[in-house]
């Protein structure tokens, strides 16, 4: 069985790469900061899900969450990364919006 881990699965694509991984019957770990909302997503899509709070910021902990997955998630297959934020970036100090004006 192939086993996909997910980052960013807490809400938007990553919960919906998650959803259509588990459809096709994979096994599937998702990782994001805000644990509530994957264990609600686990609750959803059943017992192919491994739920891990994860700040994919941080690689000590990227490497511990990996390392301490149970053995059935343990050897990962697919990684489908989509954090709120790419590693090294940071908010703008307010929103930005494109007007379509260069």
């Amino acid at each position: 069985m192939t086993t996909v881990l997910v980052t960013g699965a807490s809400a938007g694509f990553g919960a919906a790469i998650a959803r259509r991984f588990v459809a096709d019957g994979c096994r599937v770990v998702i990782a994001a900061r805000r644990l509530g909302r994957l264990e609600e997503l686990a609750k959803e899509l059943g017992p192919l899900i491994h739920a891990v709070e994860l700040d994919v910021q941080d690689r000590a902990a990227v490497a511990a969450a990996v390392a301490s997955l149970p053995v059935e998630f343990a050897e990962i297959d697919i990684l489908s990364t989509t954090p709120a934020l790419p590693w090294g970036w940071s908010r703008p100090n307010g929103p930005t919006r494109r007007t379509g004006n260069r």
